[in-house]
Order: C-alpha cells, then sequence, then structure tokens
C-alpha cells in the first residue's frame, strides 16, 4: 500500500517528471559523464521529499499510515530505485542511487526544498570543485564518489548516505510532520 501510495504522489509531481525527462536528455548527451545528470537525482530527490512538508500532505501521509518507518522506508525505496534504474541506463547506478537517498536525507533533515536545493547544489557544484586536488582529506567527502576510483569512492559515499540517513530517520520520528 504505502509503496503504490508513494509512486503515485511522484507521479503526481510536475517537477518529478521534468526532472526525468532532463534527466533522459541529460544522460543521452553526456554519455557516460554523471557530473551533470546527478543534479537531476538531487532535485528529484529533494522535490519529492520537500513537496510533502510545503503542502502539509506528510500530515496527512502520516495520519492514512501511522508508522512513521513504514512512510520512510517507502519513500526512500522509492526513491533509490528510480536512481538505481536511471543509473543503470547512465552507467553510474551505484553513485546516483546513493547521491538520491542523499538527497532525500537533507531534504528530510531540513524540511524545505529551497535550504536544502542550496546546500546540496552548493556543495555538489561549486565547494567540492573548488577543493578536489587540495588536502588528502577531500577524498573523504560526500562527493568522493565520483572522484575517487574504484571501492574507495563507494564506501566512502555509501558512508556518509547512511550517516545522513540515520540523521534523517531519528529525525523524521521525534518530529512533527
Amino acid at each position: 500500500m504505502t509503496l503504490r501510495a508513494e509512486i503515485l504522489k511522484m507521479g503526481t509531481l510536475p517537477a518529478a517528471w521534468l526532472s526525468l525527462l532532463s534527466l533522459a536528455a541529460l544522460i543521452a548527451v553526456a554519455r557516460g559523464d554523471v557530473q551533470y545528470s546527478q543534479a537531476g537525482f538531487l532535485v528529484l530527490a529533494v522535490v519529492t521529499v520537500a513537496s510533502e512538508y510545503a503542502g502539509g500532505q506528510m500530515r496527512t501521509s502520516l495520519v492514512a499510515v501511522p508508522r512513521r518507518g513504514k512512510v520512510l522506508a517507502a519513500k526512500v525505496t522509492v526513491l533509490g530505485v528510480m536512481g538505481g534504474v536511471a543509473g543503470v541506463v547512465a552507467g553510474h547506478a551505484w553513485y546516483l542511487t546513493l547521491v538520491t537517498l542523499l538527497a532525500a536525507a537533507v531534504a528530510l533533515l531540513m524540511r524545505g526544498g529551497v535550504p536544502a536545493l542550496t546546500v546540496l547544489l552548493g556543495w555538489f557544484f561549486v565547494a567540492a570543485p573548488l577543493l578536489r586536488g587540495g588536502a588528502r582529506w577531500v577524498t573523504y567527502v560526500p562527493d568522493a564518489g565520483r572522484a575517487a576510483e574504484g571501492v574507495r569512492g563507494i564506501v566512502v559515499t555509501g558512508l556518509w548516505t547512511l550517516i545522513l540517513l540515520a540523521a534523517a530517520t531519528v529525525t523524521f520520528f521525534r518530529r512533527d510532520a
């Protein structure tokens, strides 16, 4: 029930459709370069999560399904699958899935689209590129999965995603909608 509801809710968001269409175009043009196509996944995740808070629909969702864990798991699952499927097409399934989940976690923590997008786009497109090639610790930041080679990039991005999802889960359970 909850997975179906999340898919239906995502399908009614015009921004989700625009993100998916622009992602398809970017993937076709970029030919494997994930830098710009990740922006669509960041926007898709933030819009999907933050729109429920902006319109007050999160309260309705939690009244309909009182188990917060079930609501959160369905939302994260749908976003993760979308990121993974589109990531397979782009050739970067693991990275785009993790970035999508990381963006969802930030949106859950901030409960607003504009602040979450400001933080995420500012990090992924301004701060991280400026820091690359600098100190060693830069390979341990959330964007390291794209810059680092092999398993280390997956592990670093996965750990950041896991940490932020854990914080978002705790916040989601303790805070009112």
